[in-house]
């Protein structure tokens, strides 16, 4: 992956490079230097865009909806149980598109 397809993920799934770091564990300044070109990028970070673009191309088109309502998740979560998710949850439908979606909170390696 090269600087020119990881902006080309992150505009395919309509986010901010503020949250394409978020959703990578990087810092945003990190993130940066990946789309200017100035850092490469690794393969694990590939893999990573690979699996995010997975994660959010099944969703008709709602990819900013299923991220803001994940987020909304993680926070409800955390005033309930005082920490952030790890691990997989079922997210009820009425949070994402539709059904039950499992999303993986584990930290990316």
């Amino acid at each position: 992956m090269n600087y020119l397809q990881i902006k080309k993920w992150r505009n395919q799934i309509e986010i901010s490079q503020a949250k394409a770091a978020e959703l990578l564990g990087v810092d945003l300044n990190t993130y940066i230097s990946w789309e200017s070109g100035e850092q490469p990028i690794s393969q694990s970070v590939a893999n990573a865009c690979s699996n995010l673009n997975t994660r959010y191309s099944g969703t008709g088109g709602q990819h900013k909806l299923l991220i803001a309502n994940i987020d909304k998740y993680k926070r409800a979560y955390k005033v309930y149980f005082g920490n952030e998710p790890t691990g997989k949850h079922l997210v009820p439908a009425e949070w994402l598109t539709s059904g039950f979606k499992a999303i993986d909170f584990s930290p990316a390696l």
